[in-house]
């Protein structure tokens, strides 16, 4: 039963992308509706929010019991639970002609590093984690959305005039995606060109917007944004079902860390779905 809704699922993605637009620098928005298409969503954002999850895990284990006393649990959980979660799928053709496709993984606010602060009260950064590569597995496709302090980005310099994106530059998930896609594009790891499959778990902000807008302008890439429908407390039905299970894993993510400093967990567990 679960392959047959799954297969469903994808087909019918297939035809929301197959049916747009072909035009390169050109952005379409879809906003997911039908159950199979929903179904679809919720696989890819909950393997996106458990793709942060388990390094935020893995960060908790590894910095002392502070990082998970109550009064920080319940913070680090109270944000999360409200973060915007990003899976950004670059299609793109490598150099013998075989298709690829890089999985880019961004979730909004505050890093694991300041949600869950430090036994010692060293100051990390609210947008980066500079040691994020001892939490966060980069595994081919796989990719840790993530923007450094003072990297160079046409993004950055096509947006420093609009005051409304100051914030999203920083904490947005889909920013978060587009400059590490812009990043891998710069550094020759990818080429221009390619094709943008954005799974989002809301509606895109118009900051976000302006942002797919300018990085399909700019690298010639045609950009698909399939979208949640906004999440209002007391909804019902598929909109909450990614909701639901985030909270179910978060609910999970004390007693996780807990184990494995006590050595239960190996380090590969990653939290139920």
């Amino acid at each position: 039963m679960t392959s047959f809704r799954s297969f469903r699922a994808a087909a019918a993605v297939a035809l929301l992308l197959t049916s747009s637009i072909t035009v390169a620098g050109t952005v379409k928005y879809i906003e997911v509706t039908s159950p199979e298409a929903m179904l679809a969503a919720k696989e890819n954002l909950v393997s996106t929010f458990k793709y942060h999850l388990r390094g935020a895990q893995r960060y908790a284990a590894a910095h002392g019991p502070a990082t998970t006393t109550e009064r920080a649990y319940t913070g680090f959980r109270m944000e999360w639970a409200k973060a915007t979660a990003a899976q950004v799928k670059y299609r793109w053709i490598d150099s013998t002609g075989r298709p690829r496709t890089t999985l880019y993984h961004g979730l909004s606010g505050r890093v694991a590093a300041a949600a869950l602060p430090r036994e010692t009260g060293v100051p990390v950064p609210s947008f980066d984690m500079p040691d994020w590569a001892q939490y966060y597995s980069d595994v081919n496709p796989n990719v840790y959305a993530r923007i450094p302090d003072g990297e160079h980005s046409i993004l950055e310099e096509s947006m420093a005039g609009d005051s409304t994106a100051r914030l999203g530059r920083g904490y947005d998930a889909e920013m978060r995606a587009l400059r590490t896609i812009e990043r891998d594009i710069l550094a020759g790891n990818i080429p221009r060109g390619g094709v943008i499959a954005a799974w989002v778990s809301q509606p895109p902000c118009q900051a976000c917007r302006k942002a797919f807008q300018i990085f399909s302008d700019a690298y010639h890439v045609n950009i698909h944004v399939i979208h949640l429908p906004a999440y209002e407390p007391g909804a019902t039905g598929d909109v909450r079902l990614f909701q639901m299970t985030k909270n179910r894993m978060l609910r999970d993510f004390h007693l996780r860390v807990e184990n494995e400093r006590a050595g239960k967990i190996a380090d590969n567990f990653c939290p139920r779905m």
